[in-house]
């Protein structure tokens, strides 16, 4: 198992002062893409299949881990069964606090959310499998991805049927990653939304459908543990894609980080 060197640990403490944050988030030099793909949602939300896409390097213990030796990182994805138990999955990531993670993966990959939402009938079945990417990905990786492993992963959601995936990142340059497979799902046919903590990254990438909120990375589905706020996130995605009547638009949340009720 990857262990965290002393570096690895103070630039995952850096990026958790704000200031830092949003001045990485102003400099970094993302791709920008001035076509976007679209795929308007066909049927009501309660009746779509849907995929779960993370970019917070989490999977089965039993998977091979993320490469954290590349400093360019891994493009590979890793599948993850609908019906997974939490305590079968492990993140393998060390470009974020994953501490809360580690504890509620659900910040990453909101299955027990989606469950809930199952349950209640406002979302259709989930596919065989939601897909892990860890979203550290720089060239020659980069290419990889967009030419390669986002477009077998579309292909294999589109095989599952799905008609419509929500895409989790875990910190800045995942940002990037989620745009790139949101635009390649969503070239194969499917209506997408994806949550950004990185607005400057995602007005760059320009995916379909974004929700932007001013949160901490490692925490785009909101508090730990705090199922309610997890909740009304994951509604306002669905909703988001309901509503969405032009491509490459981002939604501002009004929510602030530790401020809302829920």
């Amino acid at each position: 198992m990857f262990k965290r060197t002393f570096l690895d640990k103070f630039l995952v403490k850096l990026f958790k002062i704000p200031a830092i944050k949003n001045y990485w988030s102003r400099n970094y030099k993302a791709l920008k893409f001035n076509t976007i793909p679209w795929k308007k949602l066909g049927k009501p939300i309660e009746e779509c299949k849907i995929v779960l896409i993370t970019t917070g390097g989490i999977h089965l213990k039993s998977d091979k881990e993320f490469d954290l030796i590349d400093p360019n990182g891994d493009s590979t994805f890793r599948r993850i069964p609908y019906d997974a138990n939490l305590n079968d999955l492990i993140i393998t990531n060390k470009y974020y606090d994953h501490h809360d993670a580690d504890r509620d993966p659900n910040l990453i990959l909101p299955i027990e959310i989606l469950s809930e939402l199952q349950s209640e009938g406002a979302v259709g079945p989930s596919c065989k499998n939601h897909y892990s990417f860890m979203g550290h990905i720089d060239e020659p990786h980069l290419t990889t991805l967009i030419k390669k492993n986002s477009v077998q992963a579309a292909k294999e959601i589109r095989q599952q049927k799905a008609d419509i995936a929500l895409l989790v990142p875990a910190w800045g340059i995942c940002n990037q990653t989620v745009g790139l497979v949101q635009r390649e799902v969503e070239r194969q046919g499917i209506s997408t939304v994806g949550i950004s903590i990185s607005r400057r990254v995602s007005e760059s990438v320009n995916p379909p459908r974004t929700y932007y909120l001013k949160y901490p990375f490692g925490h785009a589905m909101g508090e730990a543990f705090n199922r309610n706020q997890q909740k009304q996130i994951f509604l306002d995605c669905l909703k988001i894609l309901e509503t969405a009547t032009e491509p490459g638009k981002i939604i501002d949340s009004e929510y602030r980080w530790k401020k809302n009720k829920f």
